[in-house]
């Protein structure tokens, strides 16, 4: 995933994209539905003109109709996006999880996190794993990844300027606190 981070003085946007590579698992699932669609209008162009028809050309017509607004849906999810805005003069973060014209927010309190931090989590095979920037607080308060990245730099460099900016202590995914002389 691709992250930019905005900042314009009292707030600071973060914007998680995929690159086109990711987005592109999700076009047989829109073709699909478009072949869906297309049968659709078709049998409904046979249920108009024509007469005698049985219950189960209704029924297919139905199936045909919502197996093609399911496999939409499937492909608009994963060709969805997200961002976070970091409102310091409302002292609030906002996620955002967009498909298409849709969003949906969540907002948490900014004085819940203390922190900004990179997690490392191994894959199942042992190989490599995932490094998330994440911003954390005390202890019970749930921590809100950010970012997701496959090694170590961009992570760290995303993190120490996010932390730069909010004043917050950095810690990388061996565990040394770093941008603060502060103890965790």
């Amino acid at each position: 995933m691709v992250s930019t981070l905005i900042s314009d003085g009292m707030a600071i946007r973060i914007e998680v994209r995929k690159s086109w590579r990711a987005l592109i698992p999700a076009l047989p699932f829109f073709f699909g539905a478009f072949y869906l669609f297309v049968a659709t209008a078709l049998g409904l162009k046979n249920l108009i003109t024509a007469s005698g028809h049985t219950i189960g050309e209704y029924l297919s017509v139905f199936l045909f109709l919502i197996f093609g607004l399911a496999l939409n849906a499937a492909g608009l999810l994963i060709a969805s996006s997200r961002f976070f805005v970091i409102d310091k003069a409302r002292g609030e973060v906002s996620r955002t999880f967009q498909i298409g014209p849709l969003k949906w927010r969540r907002r948490r309190k900014l004085s819940d996190f203390n922190l900004v931090r990179v997690d490392w989590e191994p894959d199942s095979d042992g190989r490599g794993g995932t490094y998330f920037v994440c911003l954390s607080g005390e202890a019970g308060t749930g921590a809100l990844r950010l970012s997701s990245f496959e090694s170590s730099p961009p992570a760290n460099a995303l993190a120490r300027e996010l932390g730069g900016a909010l004043g917050l202590p950095f810690r990388d995914a061996p565990g040394r606190v770093s941008g603060a002389n502060r103890a965790i």
